[in-house]
């Protein structure tokens, strides 16, 4: 049997299933006194052994090398029946120990450890040395008998992110409450909560948050003003003949103030507009307002003009749509001379 002798300790953190950390002579003291594997084996160099061994729970499964002389020594550590190598590195000649600097009964000798935490399941180590070497492999294995610590449902918002437009809501959930959910707003000028329902106030930023016992989940709401936008390019972008692109729409009192920009891209006078249409839908097609209007427009060839239509109150079919994600389209008429 292998004479136990005191660790030389180098704190590694634990990541992932699979760790190896190297040492002097890592093995534990809890660790099973009747190793696993104990083979002692003269060895050319570029020639190889290999171990099977098994484990029936989790745990840690220490690697002690025992070497006469310092060389290379490639190791590697596979479950079996899988081709997934959970080690292969290469113990470097000037990485073994001395082990007289350990413990004196290792004097003339060399070692080196390696340690992995495996789950239950039969391994093959597998040894190759870069020069003639008496080799002393031995594996011991040190359950874990830790319990486990329950882990804590989290409380999950159904969004952590959430934009929306002012005077329009939108419904919050979460997963994971152990109890009566509470919902605050952490400015409610912005927007207001209620049972997970958000209600946007106006242009700005808040979070909502939901608390069920201890556990609380976020949700950052970023609120923009009800404004539809669109694009308001120059004559030299715009198609040849007249046409007209809405850049600007919004609500006051109940009318809804539509701005366009009108592009007579031609080489005649325009006199008049004997009908200018605006047609207004939501996001999921519904009508928010039809209007058609005449407007005694004069432009010259190869001109612009902006104009602002206010479609009456009465007029406005939806007075409080999102005009932010709504679709705007003109249509119209007009006479002209050369």
């Amino acid at each position: 049997m292998k004479k136990t002798v005191k660790q030389l300790f180098v704190a590694f953190l634990i990541l992932t299933l699979i760790v190896v950390c190297p040492g002097a002579i890592n093995k534990a003291k809890a660790a099973s006194e009747d190793p696993l594997v104990n083979d002692t084996v003269t060895m050319n160099a570029g020639g190889s052994k290999g171990y099977n061994f098994k484990i029936t729970a989790s745990g840690k499964v220490y690697v002690d090398f025992f070497i006469d002389k310092q060389v290379d020594l490639t190791v590697g550590l596979r479950k079996v029946n899988t081709n997934a190598s959970l080690v292969n590195t290469v113990i470097k000649a000037d990485e073994w120990v001395d082990g007289s600097t350990i413990d004196s009964a290792y004097s003339g000798i060399y070692t080196f450890s390696l340690y992995a935490v495996l789950d239950p399941g039969e391994y093959y180590v597998q040894i190759s040395p870069s020069a003639q070497a008496r080799i002393n492999t031995m594996v011991f294995f040190e359950e874990d008998n830790t319990t486990p610590t329950p882990t804590q449902t989290p409380l999950t918002m159904s969004q952590s992110k959430l934009t929306i437009t002012a005077g329009q809501s939108h419904k919050l959930s979460v997963t994971g409450a152990s109890g009566t959910v509470k919902w605050s707003s952490s400015k409610k000028s912005v927007a207001t909560v209620k049972s997970g329902k958000v209600t946007a106030k106006k242009a700005g930023k808040t979070t909502i948050t939901a608390k069920s016992g201890k556990k609380t989940a976020k949700c950052v709401v970023t609120v923009k003003s009800n404004v539809y936008t669109g694009a308001k390019v120059s004559l030299s972008n715009a198609s040849y003949g007249v046409t007209a692109g809405i850049y600007k729409a919004y609500y006051s009192k109940g009318k809804l103030v539509v701005k366009l920009r009108i592009y007579n891209n031609t080489s005649y006078y325009i006199t008049k507009f004997k009908k200018i249409k605006i047609v207004a839908k939501t996001a999921t097609g519904a009508t928010i307002a039809n209007y058609s209007v005449a407007k005694n427009i004069a432009m010259p060839a190869h001109t612009t003009k902006d104009i602002t239509i206010t479609i009456p109150k009465s007029k406005v079919k939806k007075k409080t749509a999102d005009l932010r994600n709504a679709s705007m389209k003109t249509d119209g008429s007009y006479t002209y001379r050369y």
